[in-house]
C-alpha cells in the first residue's frame, strides 16, 4: 500500500506526504519504490483466498445484503460518504422527501459513476483487515466480495453498505444545508 500510495503522489505530482518519509525511515522502507497496484490483481488474489462456497449463490447474497452490519467497519465506515455540490443540490432539493427512495436515486445515478473509486476503497480496506491477526477474524473476506460486487457492475442499492453510506451521505450534506 504504501508504494501504491507513493506512486499516487507522483502521478499527482506531489511530494510523499513528510509523516510517511518519517514511517519509512523508521521501519527500514528507504528502499520502497513506487508501485501502482494492479486493482484487478489484488483482487482476484483476495477473491482466491475466500472459500468457494462463501462467494457464491446464497451465502454471497447474504452477505452483500448484510454488508451494513459488518461490525469492523462500524468506525471506519462513519467517514465515507460523498460530498460533491451535486449530490448537495440533490440532497437540498429533496430535504423531507422520503430518504428511501432519494437513496437508491444516488446509488443508481451519481454514486453508480463513481463505482470504481468505491471498490477500490474497499478493496484497500479489505486488505488492511487481511493484515490483522488470525484470531481477530475481521471482515476482510465480506469487505473484498462487496469490492467485486461494485467492480463488476452490481446494482449498488442492492449491497447494504452502499446503502449505508448514500444514506450517511444524506444526513451529513443535510445538516449541512
Amino acid at each position: 500500500m504504501v508504494a501504491h500510495h507513493l506512486a499516487l503522489s507522483i502521478e499527482k505530482g506531489e511530494a510523499p506526504p513528510f509523516g510517511l518519509l518519517q514511517v519509512a525511515e523508521t521501519l527500514g522502507g528507504a528502499d520502497w519504490q513506487p508501485a501502482c497496484m494492479d486493482f484487478k490483481a489484488v483482487l482476484a488474489g483476495l477473491i482466491a483466498e475466500i472459500p468457494e462456497a462463501m462467494r457464491q449463490g446464497a451465502t454471497a447474497e447474504t452477505v452483500l445484503q448484510n454488508s451494513d452490519k459488518l461490525a469492523d467497519l462500524a468506525v471506519i465506515a462513519q467517514s465515507w460518504f460523498e460530498d460533491s455540490p451535486e449530490i448537495a443540490q440533490l440532497v437540498a432539493s429533496a430535504r423531507g422527501r422520503n430518504r428511501a427512495k432519494l437513496a437508491t436515486y444516488l446509488l443508481q445515478s451519481v454514486f453508480a459513476r463513481h463505482r470504481a473509486e468505491w471498490a477500490d476503497l474497499l478493496l484497500r480496506a479489505a486488505l488492511w483487515l487481511r493484515e490483522a491477526p488470525a484470531e481477530v477474524n475481521t471482515c476482510w473476506r465480506e469487505l473484498a466480495i462487496v469490492a467485486k460486487a461494485i467492480a463488476d457492475g452490481r446494482d449498488l442499492s442492492q449491497i447494504g453498505l452502499m446503502r449505508n453510506v448514500a444514506l450517511r451521505t444524506i444526513s451529513v450534506l443535510g445538516d449541512r444545508a
